[in-house]
């Protein structure tokens, strides 16, 4: 049985660790929380928090069920990677033979909580972030990527009566889309009652641009939570640098998985239809030395995106071809997927 430290015990983590186990490795689980949080539902979270319970704290204990897993409470702090060490948050150190690096990224401290963050204190900011939306008026939101626009729709839509502007930089909101797409985002951001603000917002407390808002909600600025590992394995970004079949150069040892990597585009769909294989046939072959040969890992071709606009539908978009509304709602737009959390780490 070969022993496996995974680092990182949100989506990507969990799903190493449950992929993995199930083929007989011994598992290891660094992370500093109890549970795995579910982001995607966050917008929905914000005016509908009473939803959090039993979808958004998924338990340790109950995800790996069964499952030879061990969790260690701590932050990983420091990775030797050439004398294949961890060092804790806790002061203690951590030996490894092999090591799966999944820290993924944080958008902040609410919209996808940095690995260093507590859950519970996260769980009350998200509440108490709720009970702003509902209580204020004049609502600003600051980015115009799919957070921004979810958030922005969401709250619209549950609360017609509030005026909600979402800023969405120098262009249209959803920018790495088709132009179709963007301006599709833009018209039912405006029927919900969205003034979309197409401008590099200065913001200083709740003003922004010299207007002055009751709640101002910022959901921009992606970074890799790789601050644990050495400058020398990562690329200017600060993102893992992995090979195609997800090692890390010098070190096949150690494998990246999911948005913390160099290749990963940050998306459900990279993780499941792609990474997944990839890792499971590398471990085969560098923790267990078996004679094959991993498929090479490459982000699936064309844009992979839904993003609701409030509970009716939203934009759409598979491997670059277009997704009609009502398929948005039907998806993901109606309740989040909240009907699927059961089944959310075993996608595959």
């Amino acid at each position: 049985m070969t022993k496996v430290i995974i680092v990182g015990g949100n989506y990507a983590g969990c799903i190493a660790a449950k992929k993995l186990a199930k083929k007989g490795h011994e598992i290891v689980i660094v992370s500093p929380f109890d549970s795995s949080f579910a982001s995607p539902l966050l917008p929905r979270l914000l005016t509908e928090p009473e939803l959090i319970e039993g979808n958004y704290n998924n338990k340790y204990t109950s995800i790996f069920a069964g499952l030879n897993v061990k969790h260690v409470k701590a932050l990983v702090t420091e990775l030797d990677p050439d004398a294949k060490v961890l060092t804790l948050s806790t002061g203690e150190t951590l030996d490894y033979e092999h090591l799966v690096i999944a820290t993924g990224t944080s958008h902040g401290e609410l919209f996808k909580p940095s690995s260093s963050g507590a859950m519970d204190s996260n769980v009350s900011l998200i509440k108490s972030t709720a009970e702003k939306i509902k209580s204020n008026k004049n609502i600003a939101v600051i980015g115009g990527g799919p957070t921004g626009v979810e958030v922005s729709g969401d709250i619209a839509h549950h609360y017609p009566d509030k005026s909600v502007d979402l800023y969405t930089g120098s262009g249209n909101p959803l920018p790495t889309l088709p132009l179709k797409k963007q301006l599709q985002a833009v018209s039912m951001l405006e029927k919900k009652g969205v003034k979309v603000i197409k401008k590099n917002a200065e913001i200083s407390g709740n003003t922004v641009d010299g207007k002055s808002y009751d709640l101002v909600l910022t959901t921009f600025g992606v970074k890799p939570n790789s601050g644990f590992i050495p400058k020398k394995l990562l690329n200017s970004e600060g993102y893992l640098k992995v090979s195609e079949d997800l090692t890390v150069p010098g070190y096949t040892n150690i494998l990246g998985f999911g948005d913390i990597t160099d290749t990963s585009n940050n998306t459900l769909v990279a993780i499941i239809l792609g990474q997944t294989k990839t890792l499971e046939k590398s471990a085969e072959k560098y923790f267990e030395g078996k004679s094959v040969n991993p498929p090479p890992y490459k982000n699936p071709k064309g844009a992979s995106m839904f993003v609701p606009v409030g509970k009716d539908g939203g934009v759409g978009i598979v491997f670059g071809w277009s997704i009609p509304s009502f398929l948005v709602k039907i998806v993901k737009a109606k309740d989040y997927m909240i009907s699927h959390m059961a089944n959310y780490y075993d996608q595959f």
